[in-house]
């Protein structure tokens, strides 16, 4: 009997210690559920108990739906300004939400701003169809409101529908994921938006990184040879996609009108089908690589 209470006791012992070293306390898990029908990514929250769906998006500010801010609690802050690919300017306005809860992740003071459609006629990789089936989405989700929570990184993995925000980038290594095998390059901060440098047949450029976008765009400047025609326009097939030392090979690309002297291409849903991207806001890094290199880890939580 001594024996069985012995053997209880250090089982119990050796139960709390694996649940206090490895459950993820530092990150809070974001269900994005990923629609390979019309390449929409989104992600639902809750505001005033309340569920909302919102368009993941990494390079736009959290928007909400004139409908929705006119049933929930905010203060408002103010009008703001938004710039397009075209170098178009488009005034809306700032409102403060006090709460939005995703998953266990609570975010409160959170600053949104009206929906506003901005996207001009073909000056988006877009199709007309897309935005259709976007119009049931309630907003926005921009990845301001995590740089807004200190959150310090963002990771994400289409291929499994899940995000992750990380509040100790230390501690997320610990949990599995093999960072050694993503490849780190600089985060630049644009408009918004984050870029990173990108090299194809153009050269080594700045690509926006666009979960709004479905497919992968170019600046139609860059490119000077005769371009195949396809459903969505002109496309660029490039022999190479170099991001850091790892080249991700064949790519195609849209061919888009952007106006921004700074940015020449977009990479969209069509590339992070294939790839699991680490945004770590705190050091202005990015981590991407195949997702098959990334664990498949199922975490209880």
């Amino acid at each position: 009997m001594k024996k069985y209470l012995y053997f209880l006791a250090v089982f119990g012992i050796g139960t709390l210690y694996c649940w206090y070293k490895f459950l993820p306390r530092n990150q809070s898990e974001i269900y994005i559920q990923f629609l390979d029908v019309s390449d929409i990514v989104y992600t639902t929250v809750e505001i005033e108990g309340k569920r909302y769906y919102l368009d993941f998006c990494l390079t736009y500010p959290s928007q909400l739906k004139k409908e929705v801010l006119e049933n929930v609690k905010k203060e408002p802050l103010g009008p703001a300004v938004s710039v397009t690919l075209q170098e178009s300017f488009h005034e809306s306005f700032n409102y403060l939400i006090p709460k939005i809860t995703m998953g266990r992740a609570r975010f409160t003071n959170v600053c949104v701003r009206e929906y506003e459609e901005c996207f001009e006629e073909n000056s988006h990789p877009f199709c007309d169809k897309m935005l259709k089936e976007k119009e049931w989405l309630d907003g926005t989700l921009g990845v301001g409101l995590f740089m807004q929570a200190k959150i310090s990184a963002l990771f994400f993995d289409l291929s499994q529908s899940k995000a992750f925000l990380i509040k100790n980038l230390s501690r997320f290594y610990a949990n599995g994921y093999s960072i050694k095998s993503l490849q780190k390059v600089p985060l630049i901060h644009k408009y918004s938006g984050f870029c990173i440098p990108v090299d194809t047949d153009v050269g080594k450029r700045l690509f926006f990184l666009d979960t709004q976008s479905s497919k992968n765009a170019v600046k139609s400047s860059l490119c000077f040879e005769n371009i195949p025609l396809a459903p969505l326009g002109p496309v660029f097939t490039s022999s190479k996609c170099v991001i850091g030392s790892r080249d991700f090979g064949r790519e195609e690309f849209l061919l888009c009108d952007i106006a921004l002297k700074e940015i020449d291409g977009i990479l969209g849903i069509s590339f992070f089908k294939k790839c699991a991207l680490l945004l770590d806001f705190q050091n202005q890094l990015a981590y991407i690589g195949p997702t098959r290199n990334c664990p498949r880890i199922k975490w209880t939580i």
